[in-house]
């Protein structure tokens, strides 16, 4: 059947509170894992690349988006985890 053109006020409230905590999630759990122990730059770029490549995943093949959103989305996720390794290397903790 066709799916309906009006939500519940609590259906789109929940579905928003789970998507944040999911985008959220995609966001610390990578920072987590690169400051937790040591840090080296080679863990902090294998740990990007995999985030990337899975946030590019799941927003390809799970939710309904075109190429050019999934494309400005990666880019922008990967912007940000680029920046949070670009400072900690700044702050000269980037030993290899």
């Amino acid at each position: 059947g066709e799916p309906p053109e009006i939500y519940s006020k609590f259906l789109d409230s929940l579905a928003g509170f789970i998507v944040g905590k999911a985008g959220g999630g995609a966001l610390i759990l990578p920072m987590v894992t690169m400051a937790l122990g040591f840090f080296t730059l080679v863990k902090s770029l294998i740990t990007v690349s995999a985030s990337v490549i899975l946030f590019d995943l799941v927003l390809g093949l799970v939710v309904e988006t075109d190429n050019k959103d999934t494309i400005t989305a990666t880019a922008t996720y990967a912007a940000v985890l680029g920046g949070f390794v670009g400072t900690s290397v700044g702050a000269g903790a980037g030993e290899i």
